[in-house]
Order: structure tokens, then C-alpha cells, then sequence
């Protein structure tokens, strides 16, 4: 493996900030934030704190895989953040740098590597999805708003639009949004997140947005507020939005997918086992390229 991989990665909904002068790439999801930093710039990285993981090289490695494999999860083998980080890495616009062409070959390993181990070790774990709990949750309702409309929600739309329900996604941008949907999009309805909502003929509130309960209480407008809200933000048990009958937070959701611990924990052990020695096969290999001309042309 080349050597000189530098990853940052913070656990939980705070941020990393100032990288304005820092060459990264940047992967977030609701329960962290990772960004592999160019280490001839990593010195102008003033955010990072004790709490925060400083991996490089093989280290740096195993643990994006062991990420993007769903084995840092709640939710053991997820998809979601797999095909977050796939997107993330499909926007990002690699520099022609030497260090670019380190992670051009990164990505193309963790790709390799962790379809092979996902296939191997991941599948037909039983009711290991978001929208599969979702779905069972609101069976039987008719009418459902999504707050938010990032990959999360790009998930789960799946599982609840092949049931006939009524959808209201409130989003930041429609136009982003609608595209992004493709044939989705006509299944549902988008409004914008700036005009508060009337809620009163809902059912259920789906939060997949990682705002805090005073918004989602202040952005409900009138008195009605729907019987049940699926909170799915990571800080769902603690930061409780008022005024609903019933509130399934993150923890809650999670709990509905753990009736099979055993047969997890056994695949998560092999996984967790086939990453080891995919690291170490990286590690050993070593690519002859006489000229260096991939790095020169990176």
C-alpha cells in the first residue's frame, strides 16, 4: 500500500471546519465525519481535537473499509453508507496531484475490497435496513412527511412508495431534489423547507434531517402534529421533539433489527477477519512502475 494515507475522522454530529486551506476529500454521515487530508497539508488542519482519531497508512485503510462495509454502524452491514460514501467519492473531483492518484487507487481497492467482503460475509442478514423497519412501522398509514431528502431518505423511499401512501418530502432545494429522485419523484410530493408546515392530515413525521427538535417544533405550523414521529437523527434519544403521541427514536428503530445477535455477530467476526487480510494483501502488494509515469500524469 502506498504509504502517506492520512485519514481524520470525528465520531458524532459536530463538524470539522476551517479545511478552506487543506487539500481533503470529505465523507459525512449522521454519526461522523470522516476527511483524508494531503499530509504536506495536513499542518494547516487547525480543527482537530483530542477526541478526534488520527489513522494513517494500513490503519487509515482498515478502518474506511470496516466503515463503508457497515461494520461501524448501529445498523451491522448497512447499504446506506456504502452507497453515501460511493456518491460522496462519484462527486469528488480527485486533483492531478500525486497525492490525487493515491486516492484514485484507494478508492478503487476500498471498492473492490468491500464488495468482495459484503458479498461474502454481509447478505441476507434478515431485516437489516432502515426502510424495511420504516415500512413495517407506518403499514396501514396513508399519509407520511420526510423531513429532509439527503441519501437516507433516498433509501428508504423505496420501501414505503410501493405502498400506495401519500408523501410529502420538505427539502431545501425542489429542483436539486426532484432530480436526484428521477422516477421516484412522481411518486411523492416536494415543498420547500422554508414554508412551515401544516401537518394536521398526517399520520406520521419521519425526520431524516440533522436539525435540531426546536426546528422541527418551531417549522410545524398549527396546533395538529401527526400521532407518530420516526426520529432517524443520531441524537434522537436525548434532543426529543415535542407535541406527538408516539416517538420512535434512532435506538428504538435499531432495536427492531437485533432478533438475529447471534448470526451477526458470527458474520461480523468474519468480516471483521477478511478485512484483516485484505489490508495486510494491500499492504504486501507493491506496484513496478519504472517511470512513475501514472503519478507524473495523475
Amino acid at each position: 500500500m502506498t504509504p502517506d494515507f492520512l485519514l481524520v475522522h470525528r465520531e458524532g454530529s459536530h463538524r470539522f471546519s476551517n479545511l478552506e486551506n487543506v487539500s481533503h476529500f470529505s465523507f459525512m454521515t449522521c454519526l461522523r465525519h470522516i476527511v483524508i487530508v494531503e499530509p504536506d497539508s495536513f499542518s494547516g488542519f487547525d480543527d482537530v481535537c483530542r477526541e478526534d482519531e488520527v489513522l494513517r497508512d494500513e490503519d487509515a485503510y482498515k478502518f474506511l473499509l470496516e466503515v463503508i462495509c457497515g461494520l461501524r454502524s448501529p445498523l451491522l452491514g448497512e447499504t446506506e453508507v456504502y452507497g453515501q460514501f460511493k456518491t460522496t467519492v462519484a462527486q469528488f473531483a480527485i486533483p492531478a496531484t500525486p497525492w490525487g492518484g493515491l486516492l484514485a487507487r484507494t478508492f478503487k481497492n476500498l471498492f473492490e475490497d468491500a464488495k468482495r467482503i459484503r458479498q461474502a460475509h454481509l447478505e441476507e442478514l434478515g431485516s437489516q435496513s432502515y426502510g424495511s423497519v420504516l415500512r413495517r412501522e407506518i403499514k396501514g398509514l396513508s399519509n407520511v412527511h420526510i423531513l429532509g431528502a439527503g441519501q437516507l431518505v433516498r433509501e428508504i423511499l423505496p420501501w414505503i412508495a410501493k405502498d400506495g401512501i401519500a408523501i410529502t418530502i420538505h427539502c431545501r432545494d425542489e429542483a436539486k431534489v426532484t432530480r436526484e429522485l428521477g422516477d421516484l419523484a412522481e411518486k411523492v410530493k416536494i415543498v420547500s423547507l422554508a414554508m412551515k408546515a401544516d401537518l394536521g392530515g398526517a399520520d406520521a413525521l419521519v425526520v431524516a434531517a440533522p436539525v435540531a427538535a426546536s426546528f422541527i417544533e418551531s417549522w410545524m405550523r398549527g396546533p395538529s402534529r401527526p400521532a407518530l414521529a420516526v426520529d432517524l437523527r443520531a441524537n434522537s434519544a436525548v434532543d426529543v421533539p415535542g407535541g406527538f403521541t408516539k416517538v420512535l427514536d434512532l435506538g428504538q428503530i435499531l432495536s427492531r433489527l437485533t432478533a438475529n445477535k447471534d448470526l451477526l455477530q458470527a458474520r461480523k467476526r468474519a468480516a471483521l477477519e477478511a478485512i484483516e487480510s485484505a489490508v495486510a494483501a494491500r499492504a504486501r502488494h507493491v506496484e513496478y512502475r519504472p517511470f512513475g509515469w501514472d503519478d507524473v500524469c495523475a
